[in-house]
């Protein structure tokens, strides 16, 4: 027999190979970077003097002038509502928040601001790069005087760039990503050679899950279950389709169709992952009690082929006719509004299965450790609780916890408190959902989602699926929960 150990271990190898080239990327960017751009722009000093006959402004960022700098960081605002134009600025007067003085010299230059700092690029950026988006860009710091209609003198320093000087960090980082996830293909690959039997393993796995599937999809429950997500996943669509069009009071607006199915996904969670609850929250719990568990284990089937099946032929009677109820709910928010990518479309679609395998693992694991019926249901209940409503107030007490100040009006929009909701977003099955649809709907995966890069909800998809088909195994391995 195989030890367990040694199954694994080629995994384990191809885990810290991955973790060694994501340092590699890191010590790559750290030499290539000269300056950070959000402490630059934190540190930068604005004075303002007046005097009886003069008054004058100064803005420095204590920096070398006209030396080209490296910087890398996140597109904070769309370049498409940043490009100078004489609609946009009032030429003579002094901007405190760009640090410069409106010419028109300007027209037809975009202010980039990356991580707080305003760089101005010689052109339109509009429709080559988008907000979130990662770059990396070559600057030289400017010095200037000018002086304003109103006789007010400024001493400015100014960060400027070449329109090609702005790239996209994905023609690196794509390298290092691929790298990664061949290596990552390739330790799954050789640790299913590993496993003896291997081809009876995926036999028993897929009679399970066609037992399941088709035990599961006839009952009452199921059928409840699959009418009322599908009346409010279509009623969903239909009303973020009409939102495209024009805003509600209460809902707000729709300002994009890729933010629109974003949107949907979450919506979708909502209802879809209470099924999915429901339908495993008992699963295992109801064979311990009639002993067919036992008749189960004492057949030449492996645990990991039982809990696999189990979670793949649960997530078949919720995902099938959730599948249908997203595509209709899909096709009425692109009837009432615009088509979103079809990257888009399909992150959702697919991710959707992923996330309810996820659901139906985690759940798995409660139904396993249950001892009675009543039990099961509140873990299933509290499952959902957590993940759906409980999750806001538990990062509002991280933030809290952490020194962010959540009392303050408009706190939601504060940079700090964004960056903790996406980062423990990464926990949480829905939005790590939610992540994937809005990351399916860009055009690169160098993307900063609220603080979370593309490639970390890469890695969540794939690894809570995982942990928590493992996490079952091992409690269904351990003889007190049977």
């Amino acid at each position: 027999m195989i030890n367990i150990k040694n199954k694994w271990k080629p995994f384990a190898i191809a885990l810290l190979v991955i973790i060694v080239i994501v340092g590699m990327q890191q010590i790559y960017w750290m030499g290539k970077i000269d300056i950070d751009s959000k402490e630059m722009w934190n540190n930068r000093e604005i004075n303002h003097n007046v005097e009886e006959s003069e008054e004058s402004w100064s803005v420095n960022y204590n920096y070398k002038n006209n030396t080209e700098t490296n910087l890398k960081g996140s597109i904070d605002t769309p370049p498409c509502f940043e490009v100078y134009t004489n609609e946009t600025i009032e030429i003579g007067v002094f901007s405190e928040m760009d640090g410069i003085v409106y010419t028109e010299t300007l027209y037809g230059k975009t202010k980039l601001v990356i991580d707080g700092l305003p760089i101005t690029v010689n052109g339109d950026l509009c429709n080559e790069f988008k907000q979130g988006e990662i770059v990396y860009i070559s600057v030289k710091l400017n010095e200037s005087v000018i002086i304003t209609e109103d006789n007010i003198t400024v001493y400015q320093q100014s960060w400027e760039a070449e329109r090609n000087d702005v790239k996209l960090t994905s023609h690196i980082d794509r390298w290092f990503y691929l790298a990664e996830l061949l290596i990552f293909v390739i330790g799954i690959y050789l640790t299913i050679e590993k496993y003896p039997h291997r081809n009876k393993v995926w036999k028993d796995t897929w009679n399970i899950a066609r037992f399941e599937f088709n035990s599961e999809i006839k009952t009452n429950r199921t059928m409840i279950l699959i009418i009322f997500f599908t009346l409010f996943i279509t009623g969903m669509g239909w009303l973020l389709g009409d939102l495209q069009k024009e805003g509600s009071p209460i809902l707000g607006s729709v300002q994009t169709p890729e933010d629109a199915i974003t949107r949907l996904s979450w919506f979708t969670f909502f209802v879809v992952s209470l099924a999915a609850i429901a339908v495993s929250s008992d699963n295992i719990y109801k064979e311990k009690q009639s002993n067919t568990i036992s008749l189960l284990l004492s057949r030449p089937v492996s645990k990991e082929s039982i809990i696999l099946g189990k979670g793949i032929g649960l997530t078949g009677a919720i995902g099938a006719p959730a599948f249908i109820a997203m595509f209709i709910g899909l096709i009425l928010m692109i009837k009432g509004g615009e088509t979103p990518r079809i990257l888009a479309i399909g992150g959702y679609m697919i991710l959707g299965i992923m996330m309810i395998l996820t659901i139906v693992f985690l759940q798995l694991c409660f139904s396993i450790i249950a001892r009675s019926g009543a039990e099961s249901v509140v873990y299933g209940l509290g499952v959902w609780l957590l993940l759906t409503l409980v999750w806001s107030l538990i990062i509002l007490a991280a933030a809290f916890v952490l020194g962010i100040d959540v009392t303050t009006e408009n706190f939601e929009h504060n940079e700090e408190y964004q960056s903790v909701v996406a980062k423990m977003g990464l926990f949480n099955p829905g939005i790590v959902y939610q992540f994937g649809v809005g990351l399916a709907g860009e055009r690169t995966l160098s993307v900063d989602l609220e603080g979370v890069t593309g490639w970390m909800v890469i890695w969540a998809i794939i690894f809570w699926p995982m942990f928590y088909w493992r996490l079952a195994v091992w409690l269904f391995k351990e003889e007190r929960y049977l």
